[in-house]
């Protein structure tokens, strides 16, 4: 049958926006995590790329941990199609956001890793030096312009920057834009 993916998220300070969730490119990124693992999962030994990621928020303000369920809809031989629900777990199961997300099946370039299943990645412990977005993702303000630095860490193993930066570096871009009082006209981001 098609598979399945539950995960859980929980939210650091440092995570949340002004509204008091985790900021939409963390959701985002999650998503495409999330997502990514259940299609890659459904496609194996081949391996999987994003290729168009439409997330609808729900509501801004989370009091986490947020609960991911992530499920195929079709696989195909060239790409496969998900959906990913996140609700709020510690609001009552309140929706935060639904997605839909299509990947491109693509030849491995190396073997799998070798997998369980049931697949149990147990939550890694928090480390103190990771930062903000903004400084995990490497971005810049100057002025009206908005720069993402991407390092290796952002890339998959065909070096294509990972969708949650991308999401991230528009979140972040749209409420500097906001912030600076811009139109979007004035605002760039690069």
């Amino acid at each position: 049958g098609f598979a399945e993916l539950e995960a859980r998220a929980v939210i650091d300070e440092h995570q949340r926006s002004a509204a008091g969730g985790l900021v939409t490119g963390g959701v985002v990124s999650l998503v495409d995590s999330v997502g990514g693992m259940v299609c890659g999962m459904a496609v194996r030994p081949e391996w999987i790329v994003t290729n168009n990621l439409m997330t609808r928020m729900a509501r801004l303000r989370h009091t986490g941990p947020l609960y991911l369920h992530a499920r195929i809809l079709r696989r195909g031989r060239s790409s496969v199609v998900a959906a990913v629900d996140v609700a709020d777990e510690g609001d009552g199961g309140a929706p935060v956001a639904h997605a839909m997300m299509t990947c491109a099946v693509l030849a491995p370039t190396r073997p799998a890793p070798h997998m369980e299943r049931p697949v149990r990645l147990p939550l890694p412990p928090l480390d103190p030096r990771v930062g903000p977005p903004d400084d995990y993702f490497g971005i810049e303000r100057d002025g009206p312009i908005v720069r993402l630095h991407p390092s290796l860490h952002h890339r998959n193993h065909w070096d294509i920057l990972h969708g949650g930066a991308i999401a991230s570096l528009v979140d972040i871009a749209a409420a500097h834009v906001v912030s600076q009082g811009q139109s979007v006209s004035q605002g760039h981001v690069v």
